[in-house]
């Protein structure tokens, strides 16, 4: 409760538990499924373990919450106290996956659960994991109707945590980007200077932002990541001869 900064109307709504596993203690999340308890699982109190009962399909956590509710917009998040912690700051609805990051595989039956929703606001942690799976989520459910939420911090616990404010996190929210490159009007930015950091190697998009650069006398520079790279120098080159800065990380 401290070290999440959750509230005790927090843990009663989605009546959450405490148990001890191997002598260790986990917080017990239960998944409901049409007023029925579907799946429980555990995620350690200190570090970063998680179990789950045995025999129990995947489902999507705080589902029938956002059923009851007649919003035509989600918010998707890669784990569980994620939706806890966004719930908290007053959103809704809020939903997790069952099986964080990993996006790949996921049952059919999650895209009638989505149905009904016309956008989903996916909100995955900030790193390469939760960007491939925000990713890879996005063409599970569709690319069109997807958008993707940068939060300040790795993942919104960690905002609720370090008392990130609700109108920044507001501000995150409003801002959510497209998957769909098409979507993305460049021309709405008024700015002398573009910066492109790692784009998960969407090369379109890479491309795409240099094009609108160029043809606008706007400067460029990058931190390009590894996925950048992944399509190799030749062809990256044509792209990195308009950039006036590029830096490259030491590893």
């Amino acid at each position: 409760k401290e070290e999440r900064k959750l509230t005790d109307k927090s843990i009663a709504d989605f009546k959450l538990g405490l148990t001890i596993k191997n002598g260790k203690k986990f917080i017990a999340i239960p998944y409901f499924r049409k007023g029925d308890c579907v799946l429980v699982k555990y995620r350690s109190v200190h570090g970063k373990e998680f179990m789950r009962e045995a025999g129990c399909d995947s489902h999507i956590f705080n589902i029938d919450v956002a059923h009851a509710s007649d919003f035509s917009k989600v918010i998707f998040c890669e784990a569980e106290l994620d939706c806890i912690s966004l719930t908290q700051y007053g959103y809704a609805p809020v939903i997790s996956a069952s099986a964080g990051a990993q996006s790949i595989g996921l049952p059919d039956a999650w895209r009638e659960d989505l149905a009904n929703f016309d956008s989903v606001l996916i909100c995955y942690d900030n790193d390469e994991a939760g960007d491939k799976g925000a990713r890879e989520l996005s063409e599970f459910v569709g690319k069109y109707r997807c958008k993707k939420i940068v939060l300040p911090r790795k993942d919104a616990n960690e905002c609720l945590v370090n008392s990130v404010a609700k109108t920044e996190m507001d501000d995150c929210i409003k801002h959510a980007t497209d998957f769909d490159v098409g979507k993305i009007d460049f021309n709405q930015l008024q700015t002398e200077w573009l910066f492109l950091d790692s784009l998960g190697g969407h090369y379109d998009l890479l491309e795409k932002a240099v094009n609108w650069a160029v043809a606008n006398n706007v400067k460029l520079a990058t931190n390009p990541g590894g996925k950048e790279f992944e399509h190799g120098l030749e062809k990256l080159k044509p792209l990195l001869k308009n950039f006036s800065i590029v830096i490259m990380n030491q590893d």
